[in-house]
């Protein structure tokens, strides 16, 4: 399960928390278990089961230590059923989707989107991704959801791999990433 947010735009921002608890929406941050705090805009909760229903609260506190008062959200976790994954890439305002191999040269920053389709409908998704390399030709970045950042690093080849649960009902997605002088 990921939740994303747009944090801020306060100079006195510090912080992001969010509590989490089932049954019921959590009133305060005592109320649950806190599972995030942190200024990135994205958490990806791991600490999830199939088939149930999740409540959380998420305050912004300020440098001051003064708390907002929250947003409650609940979300089902009855996953989507999903036909196949796809890589993007935005690029000039369009869409760019990305065959099964990329070739980039040393130093070159990438970031691309994982998309699952139904039935030609996107679902949301974020997959665990896996690299295999011999020596370190690409790193990447936010290794848990669905945007990431690939760095090349060193003349090569690294295959990435991005798996969903089985219950999603879709094929892994593969990508063989050449990284050139």
């Amino acid at each position: 399960m990921v939740l994303k947010w747009t944090n801020p735009p306060l100079e006195t921002f510090e912080q992001v928390r969010i509590v989490r608890k089932e049954g019921e929406a959590p009133q305060s941050l005592e109320d649950g278990e806190e599972v995030y705090t942190g200024r990135f805009p994205i958490f990806q909760d791991h600490a999830v089961e199939e088939g149930r229903e999740y409540h959380y609260l998420v305050v912004v506190e300020d440098c001051y230590g003064t708390m907002s008062q929250g947003r409650r959200i609940s979300i089902k976790t009855d996953p989507p059923q999903v036909d196949e994954i796809r890589l993007e890439v935005r690029e000039g305002g369009g869409i760019k989707w990305l065959e099964d191999i990329l070739t980039m040269t040393v130093g070159d920053k990438l970031w691309f989107s994982a998309v699952g389709w139904k039935n030609g409908t996107s679902v949301n998704i974020a997959p665990k991704w896996e690299i295999e390399q011999e020596d370190e030709v690409i790193s990447l970045r936010h290794e848990q959801g669905d945007q990431n950042e690939i760095r090349a690093l060193l003349p090569g080849r690294a295959v990435i791999t991005g798996y969903l649960p089985e219950s999603f009902g879709s094929k892994p997605v593969t990508l063989t990433v050449i990284v050139e002088e």
